[in-house]
């Protein structure tokens, strides 16, 4: 019989599921006794769980005590842009790596049929990039960043005309395995979103004021 979760990973696993997914509105503060209520459990584990969040940067402290979903705005959205770029140009400059599942995003991108087929499909995408580093430490930033940027890539799906089609031709282009193309394609890729960056932002708070 497998382990069960402990308490600190059962909340969060539910905290982190609905800080992706919208269920807390953005720059609201996140009451510890209220979610101890709701799961039935002491005020400890959930602490222990904000504070393994708020290392990942998914929840931020404030000044005066206690934390709060991330307000994202458009710098700290052009700065993720930023990182996700450097850190998908370092993979591009290495050859793939034996064994990279790239079958499984072709299918993918014949199969996406909303916003959050799309931003995780594009989670994986990176993630793949990653892997041909080699390096975890390499891999584990970029799963840290697919988690920080999953609402912008829900936004991104409801913003950007022909977002699904163009999450195909970015999987052909790694299937080219041409490493100029490939870092063309993604350099493109990221301008286009900050010279929308306006809209994505919109779209995202449009997207938790709707789940509120």
């Amino acid at each position: 019989m497998a382990p069960q979760p402990s308490n600190v990973d059962r909340v969060y696993r539910h905290l982190k599921h609905g800080l992706l997914n919208g269920d807390y509105s953005l720059g609201s503060r996140i009451d510890a006794q209220a979610i101890a209520d709701d799961l039935g459990t002491s005020i400890t584990p959930v602490r222990d769980a904000i504070q393994r969040l708020v290392g990942e940067r998914l929840l931020e402290p404030l000044p005066h005590g206690g934390f709060q979903a991330p307000a994202i705005t458009a710098p700290a959205l052009l700065d993720l842009y930023d990182w996700n770029i450097r850190l998908a140009q370092v993979a591009t400059q290495l050859p793939p790596r034996p064994n990279e599942p790239l079958a499984r995003l072709l299918g993918a991108a014949d199969s996406l049929n909303d916003p959050a087929d799309l931003a995780t499909a594009t989670a994986s995408l990176f993630s793949h990039l990653a892997h041909r580093s080699g390096n975890q430490a390499h891999r584990h930033s970029v799963a840290q960043l697919n988690e920080r940027l999953h609402a912008a890539r829900l936004a991104e799906a409801l913003t950007l005309k022909d977002a699904f089609a163009e999450y195909g031709r970015l999987v052909n282009t790694l299937d080219s395995r041409r490493s100029k193309t490939i870092a063309d394609r993604l350099s493109a890729y990221h301008q286009r979103r900050k010279q929308q960056i306006v809209e994505i932002i919109g779209a995202i708070h449009g997207f938790h004021k709707n789940q509120d």
